[in-house]
């Protein structure tokens, strides 16, 4: 079964808290996902107003997309 973690800030983070995604033709679970709490949640709002008022405002459009369709 794939496991998949929260990633903030440029770190893969681990939760305590996880669900099943399951599969809608199998109706059988296919991930575990780790749920993200509210300090996930205001880390990566944090980490993502960080981010967008410092170097990643000064990109070109073209710059950024790049970037994006890399991720």
């Amino acid at each position: 079964m794939e496991q998949y973690q929260n990633y903030i800030n440029g770190q893969f983070k681990d939760s305590n808290k996880k669900f099943h995604s399951i599969n809608p033709t199998t109706e059988e679970p296919w991930a575990e996902i780790s749920a993200a709490g509210k300090e996930d949640v205001n880390d990566a709002v944090k980490a993502a107003s960080y981010a967008f008022h410092g170097e990643w405002s000064k990109f070109l459009p073209q710059q950024r997309s790049k970037v994006l369709r890399t991720i």
